[in-house]
Parts: structure tokens; C-alpha cells; sequence
């Protein structure tokens, strides 16, 4: 992987571990639905002014507008599911279980995009889920879950696989910022409608400082630089290397829910940091 792309990566990492117990702060004050309504509007707000200011073209072909609506459809059910689970799970597993998506990565590339799988990403990954299910098997031994969440986690991680292979088939050489800003539009459309059908439109009513700034800082940093960084490093580089990689942002989530939700962190925890380093390490190595 190239130097420049290492250090959207980690920075990216860094976004999206962060946002976790940042969402589930602001969780506590408004309905899922709601939630994420605003942060895809607020997001798409803050990059068009760079749009205008870069000048940037938007596509004019219907092909493509009709790719961006198809990953936009992807990318709000994904994300409605994801965050309908976190509210009953803590951020360690929520972000633990939408982070096996390089399984289904690891297939649907090999499947659409015919990418090399080498005995280093067999390993790599393999390492990686080795260290995802040791802190999923120490998460689910302490108490008895509903398999409910469970399902809209790991289905959302599903979805989040499909998304990155229709990007890297469909939309890899349209501008990244391009894409983020009009999908995350597309999304909040989306849920609007769905709320709006459902009788759901309602917000809170002089809502607490600590909501405004979990909200701000998951739609500004959590998506809208988060998400652009993602397609920025899949424009250049292989998805399956890319999801991989992915795979320490529940370790790091865990981390931040113990410093900031006195979550707990146990040995198993750094074991499991341990092997999904490993794993990322054997992934990114030179070939």
C-alpha cells in the first residue's frame, strides 16, 4: 500500500473507532431513524461547499445517477441496521460485528472483481477474525443477548461488503467527494421518506450540548471525512486489502468505549488487538 494511502488509512481507523461511543451518546436523546437522518444531511452539507469551492463536476450520464441511488439504497439500509443495533448493544461488539465484513469482502471480490487472493491475505485474514471472534466470544459469554441486534449488525456488516464492491465496480473513477456528498443526500432522502411514512418525523426538543457535539462530530468526522478517505484509498487499492484493514477499528472502539463509556477492556481484548494486527500487517505486506 502506498505511504499516502497508509496514512488515510489510519486516520480513517482512527474516525470511525471514535464515532462509536460518540453515536451511542447521542442515541440516548433521539431515535435511531432520526439520528441518522440528521447526520446524512449535515454530512452532505459540509462537503458540498468544498465541492463548490474545488470545483468539482457532477456527473451528467443517467448510468451513473442510477449506480450512485443503487449504492445509496445499499448504504442506508446498512446503516439504519448498524444503528438500530447499536442501541442495544455496547460499541465494542456493535462495532466488533459490523467489522466481519471482510468475510463477505473476501468472497464477493474474489466473486465480482476477480482480485488475487494470496496465501498472505488468506492468512492475514484469517488472523484478523481469529482476533475478531476471541473478542466476540469473551463479549457474548457474560451475558445473554438477544439475537435480534446480533442480526441487524451482522447484516449491516453484509451490506457494507456489498457497498464497497459496487463502488470498486460501478463508481471507483468518479470523484470521492463526489460520491460521499451525493450519497449521503441520496440516504437522507431515503430515511426522510421512511420516517415521514411512518409518522417517526420527530426531534428533540432543546437537545443537550453533549448531543449537538456527538452529532456534529459523527456526520462532520465519523462520515463525511471518514467515508471520503475510505474511497479515496479503494480508488487505488485492492477492497479486500482495505477491509482488512478495517478490522482494528472494533479494538480501538473498544478502547474509546472504556475511556469514554467505562465500557470493560479485558486481557482477551489485547489478545484479540494482537492477532488483528498481525492479520493487517500480512495483508499490507509487500508481495
Amino acid at each position: 500500500m502506498r505511504k499516502r494511502n497508509l496514512i488515510f488509512l489510519f486516520c480513517m481507523v482512527i474516525m470511525l473507532s471514535s464515532t462509536w461511543p460518540a453515536m451511542k451518546v447521542a442515541l440516548m436523546f433521539v431515535s435511531p431513524l432520526i439520528f441518522l437522518m440528521q447526520r446524512c444531511l449535515l454530512a452532505s452539507m459540509v462537503l458540498l461547499p468544498l465541492i463548490a469551492f474545488l470545483n468539482k463536476k457532477f456527473p451528467t450520464d443517467g448510468r451513473t445517477w442510477l449506480h450512485l441511488f443503487i449504492y445509496s439504497i445499499i448504504i442506508a439500509i446498512g446503516m439504519t441496521m448498524s444503528t438500530i443495533g447499536l442501541v442495544y448493544e455496547t460499541t465494542g461488539l456493535s462495532s466488533l460485528l459490523t467489522c466481519t465484513h471482510p468475510i463477505f469482502v473476501f468472497c464477493l471480490a474474489k466473486l465480482f472483481l476477480k482480485e488475487r487472493v494470496t496465501p498472505n491475505k488468506i492468512f492475514g485474514m484469517l488472523l484478523g477474525l481469529l482476533g475478531i471472534i476471541i473478542l466476540y466470544a469473551e463479549r457474548i459469554s457474560f451475558a445473554t443477548r438477544s439475537i435480534s441486534p446480533i442480526l441487524l449488525l451482522t447484516s449491516g456488516a453484509f451490506l457494507w461488503a456489498v457497498s464497497m464492491v459496487y463502488f470498486k465496480k460501478f463508481l471507483k473513477n468518479i470523484d470521492q467527494l463526489l460520491v460521499t456528498c451525493i450519497q449521503f443526500f441520496f440516504v437522507f432522502i431515503i430515511i426522510f421518506a421512511v420516517t415521514l411514512m411512518f409518522n417517526e418525523l420527530t426531534f428533540p426538543i432543546n437537545p443537550p450540548i453533549l448531543y449537538i457535539l456527538s452529532l456534529l462530530y459523527t456526520s462532520i468526522v465519523g462520515m463525511a471525512l471518514a467515508i471520503a478517505l475510505m474511497l479515496s484509498i479503494l480508488k487505488e487499492e485492492e477492497t479486500i486489502v482495505v477491509s482488512v484493514s478495517s478490522l482494528i477499528v472494533p479494538v480501538l472502539a473498544t478502547f474509546f468505549g472504556w475511556i469514554f463509556l467505562h465500557e470493560t477492556v479485558s486481557f482477551f481484548s489485547f489478545l484479540s488487538f494482537i492477532f488483528i494486527l498481525a492479520g493487517i500487517y500480512l495483508v499490507n505486506k509487500e508481495r
